[in-house]
């Protein structure tokens, strides 16, 4: 995975900086190299504001480029940077048919870092990366002998990786990050320094062993980790978790009339009065933490990160919730969320990239509803900015989505969402 991760990026950002080594060629012509001057310096800027808006499960944000791209950028912030916020940050920025070759490969990246991927987005991936690489030749290299160093061997080893999905399996599953935490792990258990080899093989051999017995009887192992202070298992691997509120507060307005929409699936009566507790926290099945606006807002810490928007269609968690028992007749219905909407993506950047950026606009005090938590799939990040939309006038307020690639290597590897307020 570290040919997405680092060789691709190592190829576009020297490109689009006009830094990359191209003996003979006058790079004025490079009508791509936009990032130079107050265009990076500003670009890094957008990069670097986007910090506060990443979730926590999304591991190390991308900082400033401008500033710091040649010291220590690691894959996991390239992975951000380029496959969960380019499409948004470089858009305006990159001229518009250079952008768009951009977002076909960041669709096929998208997909192939999938723990589960089907045999079309497999046949998807490999189209998008196909035309991504004769994109390239024909924007970038146009054949000219003079750019041949342009064409490095990344960009189409590249289009060979959906292929190896059908062959091995979903990249994830034999990813080097998981090579790499396994080195780690198994070094950390050698415990003989005059004979470490013999030792590492002794501790390698006794791993593989216990996980091949865990594999037969997954039951074998437990997973005595156990759930959180408080916390509430609601089953399906989803644990709803504190902070909360210890008695029952008073629902009023639009909130109210949503939580009666709710209620209609298991009662015909209609309440004058509805008391709920909040709830802060929810754990998802795939490791994430969703946390609400209730407690976010009250934070701070000026470098906290929110974690508040998830994905269902892009929604914002302003609480989670469980009905007061002592209400005359409480129906039996699960905890659940109260969520504000955000539009519809539009469709028009939807289209022209590929399917890649999702601008939505926010949604108003009335644009709240009910949903059971179990319909949350993950947490997403919603970016703000304010495009130029092809065939609108003006720009408005909207608001970017960027899920976490490679979601299933931390899963795999077992990593779990710090629950902890930054």
């Amino acid at each position: 995975m570290h040919l997405p991760a680092l060789n691709i990026p190592d190829l576009l950002i020297p490109l689009w900086r006009g830094t990359l080594e191209c003996p003979g060629e006058d790079k004025r012509t490079w009508e791509w190299a936009v990032l130079r001057g107050d265009v990076w310096i500003n670009h890094g800027a957008t990069v670097a504001s986007c910090r506060p808006y990443l979730p926590t499960s999304f591991g190390r944000a991308p900082r400033n480029p401008a500033e710091k791209i040649s010291s220590g950028y690691k894959a996991i912030k390239y992975m951000n940077y380029i496959y969960a916020l380019g499409p948004g940050v470089f858009y305006d920025v990159l001229p518009l048919r250079f952008w768009q070759n951009f977002c076909k490969l960041v669709y096929g990246v998208r997909i192939i870092c999938q723990r589960k991927i089907t045999s079309k987005q497999v046949d998807d991936a490999h189209q998008a990366l196909v035309h991504w690489e004769d994109e390239y030749e024909r924007l970038y290299y146009c054949r000219k002998e003079s750019r041949i160093p342009l064409v490095r061997p990344s960009a189409h080893t590249i289009t060979h990786l959906p292929h190896q999905i059908i062959e091995y399996g979903p990249g994830v599953c034999s990813s080097q990050y998981c090579t790499e935490n396994a080195i780690g792990f198994l070094g950390r258990q050698v415990r003989q320094p005059s004979n470490p080899f013999a030792n590492l093989t002794q501790v390698t051999l006794r791993r593989v062993r216990l996980s091949a017995l865990q594999a037969m009887v997954p039951g074998l192992v437990s997973n005595d980790a156990g759930l959180p202070h408080g916390a509430i298992d609601l089953g399906d691997n989803y644990t709803l978790m504190r902070a909360w509120d210890r008695y029952a507060r008073h629902i009023k307005g639009s909130e109210a009339r949503a939580i009666q929409l709710f209620l209609a699936r298991y009662e015909t009566r209609e309440r004058q009065y509805i008391r709920v507790h909040r709830w802060s926290k929810v754990r998802l099945p795939n490791t994430q933490v969703a946390r609400s606006a209730w407690k976010e807002l009250e934070r701070s810490n000026p470098n906290a990160r929110v974690s508040r928007n998830v994905k269902v269609r892009a929604l914002n968690v302003l609480y989670f919730m469980k009905l007061d028992e002592s209400l005359d007749k409480c129906p039996i219905c699960p905890p659940c969320a109260m969520v504000r909407r955000y539009s519809e993506p539009d469709d028009t950047l939807w289209r022209i990239s590929h399917g890649t950026l999702l601008s939505c606009l926010p949604g108003g005090p009335d644009d709240v509803l009910v949903i059971d938590i179990k319909k949350i799939l993950a947490v997403v990040d919603m970016v703000p900015h304010r495009p130029r939309i092809p065939g609108k006038v003006g720009t408005e307020d909207r608001f970017f989505v960027a899920e976490k690639p490679g979601l299933a290597i931390d899963v795999l590897s077992g990593h779990t969402a710090e629950d902890i307020d930054q």
